[in-house]
């Protein structure tokens, strides 16, 4: 649908640079790329630096380092990291929802402390020149902690919120619910809402769309993992036939194993990396169901790429 603007989501273990890289070139159809969490780790250390040490320069403006702190001090650390390495623009993640890690006071435990997101964000504005958004859940255990969340948070106008309407409870179950999203934005029309949570497919998507009627800003996760054509079928507002989609799945594993061969020094690593990509992308391919178990028992990547190259010729 022209006018569309879509936000692909971070999912740790799939969305690297090397993945990234194969989507944008092969399928297309994203307008920003957010890279997997970075964060501070019991060393110091910042986690998942060499993904965005990585991106090309022509990816660059339309990928986005997605940070994961606890506080200013941790933001900081990985801010300037991020700095050197020639980003623009930065995401605060406000919504991961695993018990482990909002019980250090990271992603949705955020949402209970906007005075302390402000300095964050005033932080990387002032002292980097970043431009920020967030990543929100509706609330930790409640769906109403949005609404004090906004009410208290003093950044709102122009501020870009990437709302996940579910609480951090629910992890992914259940129906994001889409009305309380549409209350948020009817509420704090100063506030660039960008919309995120169950577009899995064309028709899910129009569904949400006619719920939401003026929203163009949409960010997708796991629905474009398992159809990474989704993107593209949106804003055309066609979806693939079930061959042509079989035919883009395959060329577009034989692309992303060869590119991760290509970054990877360590073969066993690139095959455990290549097999963990190929689950995911033909979890939901019924008649490739037989060839993705096939790979899984691969011993090599060399294997892997001759059971691809036999199923493109069928």
């Amino acid at each position: 649908m022209i006018g569309n603007e879509i936000h692909f989501a971070p999912i740790q273990g799939y969305t690297d640079n090397e993945y990234r890289n194969v989507h944008s070139a092969f399928l297309g159809g994203v307008d920003y790329y957010y890279t997997p969490y970075l964060s501070v780790e019991n060393n110091g250390k910042v986690k998942l630096l060499a993904d965005i040490d990585r991106v090309s320069d022509p990816l660059k403006p339309h990928t986005i380092p997605q940070l994961l702190p606890a506080n200013v001090a941790e933001t900081k650390t990985i801010a300037d990291h991020i700095a050197r390495a020639g980003f623009k623009m930065v995401n605060l993640n406000l919504g991961c929802p695993y018990p482990m890690v909002t019980r250090r006071g990271r992603g949705a435990a955020l949402i209970g402390k906007p005075r302390l997101v402000a300095q964050m964000v005033d932080m990387l504005i002032e002292d980097y020149g970043f431009s920020v958004s967030l990543k929100m859940r509706s609330g930790l255990v409640n769906e109403h902690e949005i609404f004090t969340f906004l009410d208290c948070f003093p950044h709102k106008k122009g501020q870009q919120i990437i709302l996940h309407p579910r609480v951090a409870s629910q992890l992914y179950k259940g129906k994001a619910n889409v009305e309380n999203f549409g209350r948020c934005r009817q509420l704090f029309p100063e506030i660039d809402f960008v919309y995120n949570g169950d577009i899995v497919s064309v028709s899910s998507f129009k569904l949400i769309a006619a719920i939401l009627p003026g929203q163009q800003k949409w960010m997708i996760g796991r629905g474009l993992l398992l159809n990474p054509a989704l993107a593209f079928e949106i804003k055309n507002e066609e979806e693939s036939s079930e061959h042509r989609q079989e035919m883009q799945f395959i060329a577009f594993a034989r692309l992303l194993v060869a590119e991760i061969e290509q970054q990877s020094s360590d073969k066993e690593h690139a095959l455990n990396r290549a097999k963990i990509q190929l689950k995911m992308l033909f979890a939901n391919v019924v008649r490739l169901k037989q060839m993705a178990k096939r790979i899984q028992k691969s011993r090599s990547s060399d294997e892997i790429k001759s059971i691809l190259n036999e199923a493109s010729l069928i």
